[in-house]
């Protein structure tokens, strides 16, 4: 007798691990597949292979009721004729566009629900701990909508639709839906696996998409310059031969290099050798009260390094205008040959 097929589509939220859920899934497909289920990856691509890309999922989906039906009757044959092949019956899909889109969804996912059982499966996060984790990834590390960067202000209060879109889902679905609460401190790859009912090898490397908030700072101002959206990869090529994370640190160089209060305790370690210079001249190189170090103001050399930078690129500035005239005269003196 064939076991009666079920269906989870894990939706999110962003931001709440679910990178490294994805990255855990994706390294044990074959074991989970010996468990009795079968992990789809982020699309749809078994209704259209052309479905392996959020917008156009998004606008697949946006149709009349009536195509709706077929779409979904067409995702459970491509399932049924899985299940008859391996024999599992747990399928299991990870997007977390899917959780904004529930209105295009919704219709969908209740055509499932009269020929399977459906699950969704959400963590959601506390929204002063989540808000600006979200409106850095989203409107800084990849600026998602046309003009300016948002302040803070005005973009996390737009975020907060998403929780907005999971109070959508739960209005229609709270009996199929289980959302679980994530913390910064939890194993997200376990409790899902937990979750499932399911044992999975965590990746000794967590998938993190983190930068320091210097580099952060940095891609706000290029993507700031840009008047559409900006993905990450735009800036990442921009700066392709640079690693942010080995930029030297001001405050460590300063610490390091221009702080000389240990000068006594090092002289100090080595008194005998001024003392056996002092035997053999008579001159004690020691004598009176020690001088007073010169301290470094840190700001005001992080300010003159500033100004020093903006010299430079001043004159990298004229430099360029004045290559682009050169090259501009031969393609001329080119063009009339």
């Amino acid at each position: 007798m064939t076991q009666k097929m079920e269906i989870i589509f894990h939706i999110g939220m962003g931001k709440t691990g679910t990178s490294s859920i994805q990255t855990a899934l994706n390294a044990n497909i074959d074991s989970l597949r010996e468990q009795g289920v079968d992990y789809l990856g982020m699309w749809f691509d078994s209704i259209d292979p052309a479905l392996r890309d959020d917008d156009l999922q998004r606008k697949f989906f946006l149709s009349s009721m009536d195509r709706l039906d077929a779409v979904a009757d067409r995702f459970l044959t491509a399932l049924q004729q899985k299940q008859a092949d391996s024999g599992i019956s747990r399928f299991l899909l990870s997007n977390e566009a899917l959780l904004q889109q529930h209105s295009a969804f919704e219709p969908f996912i209740m055509y499932l629900r009269r020929r399977a059982t459906v699950r969704l499966i959400v963590y959601a996060r506390d929204p002063r701990d989540w808000l600006p984790s979200a409106y850095n990834q989203w409107f800084v590390y990849h600026k998602t909508s046309d003009g300016p960067i948002p302040p803070y202000a005005e973009g996390g209060r737009s975020l907060l639709q998403m929780y907005a879109d999971l109070n959508a889902w739960l209005r229609a679905c709270n009996d199929i839906t289980t959302v679980r609460p994530f913390s910064k401190s939890m194993d997200v790859v376990a409790d899902f696996a937990s979750v499932l009912g399911v044992e999975m090898e965590i990746p000794q490397a967590r998938s993190l998409e983190r930068v320091e908030s210097s580099e952060s700072l940095l891609r706000a101002v290029y993507n700031a310059r840009l008047s559409g959206v900006a993905l990450p990869d735009r800036f990442n090529h921009a700066f392709r031969h640079l690693e942010f994370a080995r930029s030297p640190s001001i405050a460590a160089l300063v610490r390091d290099s221009f702080t000389y209060t240990q000068t006594d305790e090092i002289v100090a370690d080595h008194a005998s050798l001024f003392e056996e210079i002092k035997a053999h001249i008579g001159i004690d190189l020691l004598r009176g009260p020690a001088p007073k170090q010169k301290t470094v103001d840190q700001e005001e050399m992080r300010e003159r390094a500033l100004e020093h930078v903006l010299h430079i690129v001043m004159q990298q500035a004229d430099r360029i205008t004045h290559l682009e005239e050169i090259v501009g005269r031969l393609q001329a003196e080119r063009d009339q040959e």
